[in-house]
């Protein structure tokens, strides 16, 4: 059983910014696994993909590959939006302001 002393973080990890937003892009496995992929914005908000990546490059190609379709704002959850109880009820808000939904894409959903 390994616990989060054991976990190997990415020489790969690192910060992007574009269009004044900045994200951290963290990827790390234990021991044991394949690569996860996280993302954190500059609010503090984390997005995780669904799955694992069998390299640490596999997972930064599919971050860049979603920002170069869909831009950094993608990856930003505004403050209004972390505030509600539920990705439901931010999809929804989102929804009402005229923001699509996030579409999965290399494994990522954010419902």
């Amino acid at each position: 059983m390994f616990d989060e002393n054991d976990l190997i973080n990415s020489s790969l990890t690192q910060k992007y910014t574009s269009n004044g937003k900045t994200v951290e892009i963290c990827i790390y496995r234990m021991p044991d696994t394949d690569w996860t992929l996280e993302v954190v914005d500059q609010y503090n908000n984390s997005t995780v993909w669904d799955g694992e990546f069998e390299t640490d490059q596999q997972a930064l190609d599919c971050f860049f590959s979603e920002i170069q379709q869909d831009g950094i704002e993608a990856m930003v959850i505004p403050p209004l939006l972390s505030s509600l109880k539920s990705r439901g009820q931010a999809c929804n808000a989102s929804f009402c302001f005229g923001v699509m939904p996030p579409k999965p894409m290399c494994g990522r959903s954010l419902l």
